[in-house]
């Protein structure tokens, strides 16, 4: 005999969680120096969209782009799929509860040049309903914010104000957000999105 729990409940929180200090300097460069080399070999415009739709619109997008191998296809890319995971799923378990299974897409190492790359208010959630659903989105600064002015993320009506390199922003993909234009130096960031089951 036993007693049924109810189902763990879903919270919708809207605002930002930021965990600093996740990573040592030697970590932050290792991610920024393989991003780095990615982008060096084969860089790619950064583009908007979904599957078939998946264009360069520079007025809503501009950025350098490359995106980390899954570790069944680069061993290298283990340690820093092991370390988003735990940390995305640590804070889902405090602020949101999301059924979150798997990064359906890979790890996606964005660089922002100034005068003036940015990316428009937009959602992560999509409109490909035929996969797993991002659930949450996180970016990981991985520049200091003296390496660079201008580049703030805002999720909604709030600027997030942790740019320390090694801090995980971390909010529900179905929020709008954005990248203001980079004015000066360069923004590094890796991002990544969590998801799971169809909400109900």
């Amino acid at each position: 005999m036993s007693y049924p729990l109810p189902l763990m409940p879903v919270m919708i929180d809207p605002t930002v969680k930021c965990c600093t200090d996740v990573l040592t300097p030697m970590q932050i460069k290792s991610i920024r120096d393989l991003g780095d080399a990615l982008i060096a070999t084969a860089p790619l415009e950064a583009e908007v969209g979904y599957n078939a739709d998946r264009r360069v619109i520079e007025r809503v997008r501009k950025a350098v782009v490359q995106w980390l191998p899954f570790p069944a296809q680069d061993p290298r890319t283990q340690w820093i799929y092991d370390m988003a995971a735990d940390v995305v799923q640590q804070c889902n378990g405090l602020y949101w509860r999301f059924d979150l299974r798997e990064f359906t897409d890979q790890l996606h190492y964005v660089r922002y040049t100034a005068p003036s790359d940015h990316f428009s208010w937009h959602r992560d959630s999509g409109d490909d309903w035929q996969r797993p659903q991002r659930k949450l989105s996180f970016s990981l600064m991985l520049s200091d914010p003296e390496e660079y002015s201008g580049g703030e993320l805002q999720v909604l009506d709030q600027t997030v104000k942790e740019r320390g390199a090694g801090t995980f922003a971390i909010f529900p993909s179905s929020m709008r957000h954005r990248v203001l234009p980079v004015t000066r130096g360069e923004r590094r960031a890796l991002i990544g999105w969590a998801s799971g089951p169809p909400l109900r």
